[in-house]
């Protein structure tokens, strides 16, 4: 009976040496290590533009969108446990309530259950839950010791109508402004004191509106001479870099000269190296109309131009010196028209083709019907 009384307490013993490693083992006991968090906030490289002198630019485009990446590691010796994330989008370069360009948080990965954004898209939070001890004897990390989240905002475009000065509603500068900082903040139940990182380095680029119409014959013949007529205006709020006006034609439309002045070279042409907000200028193109095939009694021939910003070269092959203006406004970048041709002896489509030449038949056949009665 000894002998199993000392076998009971040495059980027992083992379950309580057992029992109470594993509860100083959980954090809720506190019996946890500390360790150490650090965090980055960069902003996505694929967006970043590359300057003449081969450096990176931070820029976003009014009426665009910016991604941030920020990333969590675990350096410390321990695990990390409960790691969260939370932060802040940036506020419009014109926070004031009239310039409506606060910038919002439209999207967020990973999402789901792990990351969301909230406040009409002004704050998001992340719970990354615990992070693993990952140092590597060579001084890295695994990564498993690390956790990431991506967030996209969105800078709305400024209101119409534009002013021609490059400034905004509210009197603040279109070009080269500097957002707001984002932040975003992380911590752990055993990580010390929260941990903040900042980021503001994104500025704003210009915009200009450039538009262009078209206008020229309704109806034509072939061998005819006919003459559309081109018209494109900055709408601004900004200047627009070296507008590009190109033409695509018709093969039927034979391109043979622009008037004196702007793109009296021809097409396609560099209406100017900068052009002004609320600038515009004049085109006048002429054109020969081919003839149609035997078998293509009338055609409709397009005509159409398009007007762009874009790039100044780099005489040395490089980067580009100046970079295409953004443009709000695409949809009036483009001037289709179309005309009809006919064969300049009339086809089905024309009088002579239609009418007449339909009564000629009817004419010929009436005529052998009183032949054949009269025999």
């Amino acid at each position: 009976m000894a002998s199993r009384s000392w076998l009971y307490i040495a059980q027992s013993v083992a379950v309580v040496i057992v029992l109470g490693g594993t509860l100083a083992s959980i954090p809720a006991f506190g019996q946890v290590q500390p360790t150490t968090l650090d965090i980055s906030l960069v902003r996505t490289p694929s967006e970043l533009v590359t300057a003449a002198d081969g450096g990176q630019l931070d820029l976003i485009t009014y009426g665009s969108t910016a991604s941030y990446t920020v990333r969590v590691t675990n350096t410390g010796a321990s695990r990390a446990y409960a790691v969260r994330l939370s932060g802040f989008a940036p506020t419009g370069p014109t926070p004031n309530p009239d310039g409506g360009l606060t910038a919002n948080i439209s999207a967020i990965t990973p999402g789901g259950a792990t990351c969301s954004f909230g406040d009409a898209g002004a704050t998001f939070s992340c719970n990354f839950g615990d992070l693993p001890d990952g140092q590597l004897a060579d001084g890295g990390f695994l990564a498993t010791a690390s956790a990431s989240a991506t967030y996209t905002i969105n800078l709305p475009a400024p209101s119409r109508p534009y002013t021609a000065n490059c400034t905004l509603a509210d009197g603040g500068s279109v070009a080269d402004n500097l957002l707001g900082a984002t932040t975003a903040t992380a911590s752990g139940t055993n990580t010390g004191a929260p941990i903040t990182a900042t980021y503001q380095n994104t500025r704003t680029r210009p915009l200009a509106d450039l538009a262009v119409t078209m206008t020229g014959p309704d109806g034509a013949k072939e061998g005819d001479t006919v003459t559309f007529n081109v018209h494109g205006v900055n709408n601004g709020p900004c200047d627009s870099n070296r507008p590009r006006l190109t033409n695509t034609g018709n093969a039927l439309l034979a391109f043979q000269s622009n008037a004196a002045g702007t793109c009296q070279s021809g097409y396609p042409c560099t209406v100017a190296n900068s052009m002004a907000a609320g600038a515009s200028f004049d085109v006048s193109s002429t054109y020969t109309v081919g003839h149609l095939p035997a078998d293509v009694p009338t055609a409709a021939l397009a005509n159409q131009v398009d007007l762009n910003s874009s790039s100044t070269p780099n005489p040395d092959g490089g980067p580009s010196l100046a970079f295409a203006t953004p443009d709000p406004t695409s949809s009036n970048n483009t001037a289709p028209t179309q005309t009809w041709v006919n064969h300049s002896t009339g086809g089905c489509n024309s009088v002579t083709g239609s009418t007449l030449g339909l009564f000629g038949i009817a004419l010929v056949i009436l005529t052998l019907r009183r032949r054949r009665r009269n025999t």
